[in-house]
């Protein structure tokens, strides 16, 4: 599907180096009971709604919830 026969409306990123620059990675551990390890790499998916919010994906309250990570590999 990544070819340009799946896509309409096709349109170039505007400021992608800015949007990049602007998100903030962190090390991370995650509370009990949502997994395992420590030192995790990520992004906090409130951060990134401020910067770019299409590649956040939002929980059924309209709440910031997970980071669409598929999504920012587009941007770098």
């Amino acid at each position: 599907t990544s070819s340009a026969r799946y896509k309409t409306n096709i349109r170039a990123i505007k400021n992608e180096s800015e949007i990049i620059y602007k998100l903030k990675p962190v090390l991370y551990d995650p509370k009990e009971g949502l997994g395992e390890g420590r030192d995790i790499p990520g992004l906090i998916a409130e951060d990134v709604y401020e910067v770019a919010p299409t590649l956040v994906l939002m929980n059924e309250n309209n709440v910031p919830e997970n980071v669409a990570y598929s999504s920012l590999h587009a941007l770098i």
